[in-house]
């Protein structure tokens, strides 16, 4: 219901299985891949307070929570509390839209890569060539590099996740 509360966010251009299918590769260049993801992404975005009351669950006791105290007030056991979201909600209707412009934002800046080597389902190069500069993918928490020389493609994850880590959205492989 609380989305219903918000406007649509502007659409997204993610790299879908069908852009990844329509890469082509020159003859007789290998392609190598190296990847990396955003652990628990959504859940390392906070949200301001005033927004976490559109997300609230279900009243609780305090009791129940183990709190004793909320805001400087002190609460007894049999206090009813409603719980909200502090992070984005993976079913918020913008939460999808805000991962996938700060991660990709974050990439690109920290590589230096122009949004043209992006790799997504409409526009952007899909062509990989001997020699040539890495492709590049977000999907929302996911970060991807291929090309045909390894130690590009490596070093582009690597910096791409590294200024990732750097701003609190910590990666993994």
């Amino acid at each position: 219901r609380s989305n219903r509360r918000f406007r649509d966010p502007p659409g997204v251009e993610l790299a879908t299985a069908e852009s990844l299918g329509m890469i082509e590769v020159d003859d007789d260049t290998e392609v190598f891949i190296s990847t990396g993801d955003v652990r628990d992404a959504f859940y390392r975005f906070k949200i301001d307070i005033e927004l976490s009351r559109y997300f609230g669950m279900p009243p609780v006791r305090a009791e129940e929570l183990g709190l004793h105290e909320l805001e400087g007030e002190q609460l007894t056991g049999d206090r009813w509390v409603h719980p909200c979201f502090a992070v984005l909600p993976m079913g918020f209707k913008w939460s999808l839209y805000l991962v996938q412009e700060a991660v990709t934002t974050q990439v690109e800046s920290a590589t230096q890569a122009p949004p043209a080597r992006r790799l997504q389902t409409f526009g952007g190069s899909r062509l990989i060539t001997a020699g040539g500069e890495p492709r590049h993918y977000v999907y929302v928490d996911n970060v991807g590099a291929m090309g045909s020389d390894q130690a590009a493609v490596q070093i582009f994850k690597d910096q791409a996740c590294k200024a990732l880590d750097r701003i609190g959205l910590e990666t993994h492989e």
